[in-house]
C-alpha cells in the first residue's frame, strides 16, 4: 500500500481491518502508526537511491532551475512571482467536461 501512496490513514485502517478479520491481536494504535511511518519513510529512502543513481548531476541542474523563480528587475517585476515550471505548463481554455477530456487524452491544447 505504501508503494502505491495511499495515506497512512487509510493504510491504518486496512490493517486494523486485517487483523480483525484473521482474529489476531490488535497492537496499540501507537505501535501500529510506528510501523507505517517506518515503512514509508523506507520507501521514500529507496525512492531516493533510485532517483541519485539515475539522475546525472547535469539534469538535477537543469530540474533544480525550474523550481527557482525568474528574475526581474525592480521595474519590470510583475506582481506574482511564478516558477519557471509553471511558466511551461498550458491551460486548458475549454470549460466543457468533453473538450478538456480529449486535450488530456490527445495531448493537444
Amino acid at each position: 500500500m505504501v508503494r502505491s501512496q495511499v495515506r497512512p490513514k487509510v493504510i491504518f485502517l486496512h490493517v486494523l481491518e486485517l487483523l480483525l478479520r484473521r482474529k489476531t491481536e490488535i497492537p496499540s494504535a501507537w505501535a501500529l502508526t510506528d510501523l507505517i511511518f517506518d515503512e514509508i519513510g523506507h520507501h521514500k529512502g529507496m525512492l531516493t537511491k533510485v532517483i541519485n543513481a539515475q539522475v546525472s548531476p547535469e539534469l538535477r541542474e537543469r530540474l533544480d532551475n525550474l523550481l527557482e523563480k525568474a528574475e526581474f528587475s525592480e521595474e519590470e517585476a510583475p506582481q506574482v512571482q511564478h516558477f519557471k515550471l509553471t511558466l511551461l505548463k498550458k491551460i486548458s481554455q475549454s470549460t466543457r467536461l468533453r473538450k478538456s477530456k480529449l486535450r488530456l487524452t490527445t495531448g493537444k491544447s
